[in-house]
């Protein structure tokens, strides 16, 4: 877990095309914390105005592209989810795989191209000591607005058409498929009953119902929660309520996660966690973390799961996480070719 307090933030409005500049100040001794925080307002302009561009040394993949399950390992880890649905342990599971390669240098790049090849309402980067995050993140795990909660599950996919025509026979295909919606339906009431661990009685609703959002590669049916939070919770409630979200966990949530870690027996990392926003008012945003690329030890690591239900199709499933992979590999190809 990482929580960190910022005191001073730059930020850039893409619809108004204005940088605003953010500093908190103690309200302890008024005259005097004014002019400190004057001070370093300045300092930003004065960044902002004269300071040097950082050089880093752009992103390149070293060598080829493996996943952690080859076709043969990952379809037998689905057909040992089937058995446990087929048993009653767990009505759907969502396994993940990984793919890995030697990389050198930044992931900025890699977030650039994302921002232009797969644009999501969630799009990230950070740098760490020992880790460094790229991401575009198309689902929402848990957002907070004066006393509003909502969450949006996704869960159903079809690729992307080649062209408008190709596009909407998936749409159809998608919406007229039974196990994509009875996956999409059993994580819709997997997110009212986690919403309804910290909302008033009777205002949990789902606002909307079988929408397709679409992406650069991937197309989802997705669906709109909303409740209005207890008095007595906050905002790390409402995650702490949410995580792990079921769409990348499974239902029953707690079966499913023990399942999850005995079939992959390796660990997700900052995959399925939450990055977001916390506000002074209390308000709040986070996506889950997916779609994203992941640097560590001189590796680079993308991962993308599927839900597995009673009818799911190994080979389907399998081929479903290296479509969601996509448009981060991609990325990462690319971004070698982009001088930062």
């Amino acid at each position: 877990i990482d929580l960190m307090l910022f005191d001073e933030v730059i930020v850039f409005d893409n619809i108004k095309q204005k940088i605003i500049l953010i500093v908190n100040m103690s309200l302890n001794d008024l005259e005097t914390e004014y002019n400190k925080t004057v001070i370093k307002l300045n300092r930003l302009i004065d960044l902002l105005c004269n300071g040097k561009k950082k050089n880093e040394l752009g992103g390149k993949l070293l060598g080829k592209v493996t996943p952690l399950f080859n076709k043969e390992q990952f379809c037998n880890m689905v057909k040992k989810a089937k058995y446990h649905i087929h048993e009653g342990d767990i009505f759907q599971i969502v396994l993940s795989n990984q793919l890995s390669a030697p990389f050198e240098g930044s992931l900025l790049n890699t977030y650039r191209i994302l921002r232009t090849i797969n644009p999501s309402p969630y799009m990230f980067y950070f740098s760490g000591t020992d880790v460094e995050i790229a991401g575009a993140s198309p689902e929402t795990l848990v957002k907070l607005e004066n006393g509003i909660l909502h969450t949006f599950p996704l869960a159903g996919t079809k690729p992307r058409g080649k062209n408008k025509k190709e596009d909407k026979a998936l749409e159809i295909k998608l919406l007229s498929d039974e196990k994509e919606l009875a996956e999409h339906n059993m994580l819709v009431d997997l997110g009212r009953n986690d919403l309804g661990k910290i909302s008033k009685f009777n205002t949990v609703k789902v606002e909307k119902l079988h929408s397709v959002e679409r992406y650069s590669h991937v197309m989802h049916i997705g669906s709109t929660i909303r409740s209005e939070i207890s008095d007595k919770y906050d905002a790390l409630n409402a995650i702490e309520a949410i995580l792990p979200a079921g769409t990348l966990s499974g239902a029953p949530k707690i079966k499913a996660c023990q399942l999850i870690d005995k079939l992959e027996n390796n660990k997700r990392g900052i995959y399925g966690g939450a990055i977001g926003y916390i506000d002074f008012t209390g308000n709040m945003d986070t996506c889950i973390a997916i779609r994203i690329a992941y640097k560590k030890n001189g590796k680079v690591f993308v991962r993308s799961g599927a839900g597995i239900v009673a009818d799911s199709v190994p080979e389907k499933e399998f081929e479903e996480c290296i479509n969601k992979a996509q448009a981060v590999i991609n990325a990462l190809e690319i971004a070698k070719e982009v001088n930062i």
